[in-house]
């Protein structure tokens, strides 16, 4: 009988588990790889937003942008590079170790990884 059965949450390494009016509800706290890099993706549309408003373009203007970062943080971008292009209204993306333009800007997508990036117009 289910008043014969009492359920009691246990914190779990990697899970947060809650109790209450007899609902138990456990959630996996671990992050996939793919989860992540599309954390990392949604931060640098972010960022690029940010920056097409600080350069005052319409939100219908299609821009290029270059990247310079290191190979595993161009691996990580490159798996949502596709989302980010769309977002951003990007035409093209380049991972380049110079660029044409001098106005980059530094950006920190997390503790591990960042990014320099130039929009053209």
């Amino acid at each position: 009988m289910p008043e014969d059965v009492i359920i009691v949450p246990v914190d779990l390494p990697g899970w947060s588990v809650q109790s209450q009016k007899g609902i138990t509800v456990a959630v996996d706290l671990s992050i996939s790889p793919e989860l992540y890099a599309e954390g990392l993706s949604r931060e640098l549309v972010n960022r690029i937003q940010i920056m097409r408003k600080d350069q005052a373009l319409e939100l219908t203007d299609r821009i290029d942008i270059e990247i310079k970062c290191t190979e595993s943080t161009q691996a990580l971008i490159t798996q949502n590079l596709t989302y980010i292009c769309t977002e951003t209204l990007t035409n093209n993306c380049r991972f380049v170790s110079e660029f044409s333009k001098s106005n980059c800007i530094r950006v920190e997508l997390d503790d591990s990884h960042h990014v320099e990036l130039v929009i053209i117009n």
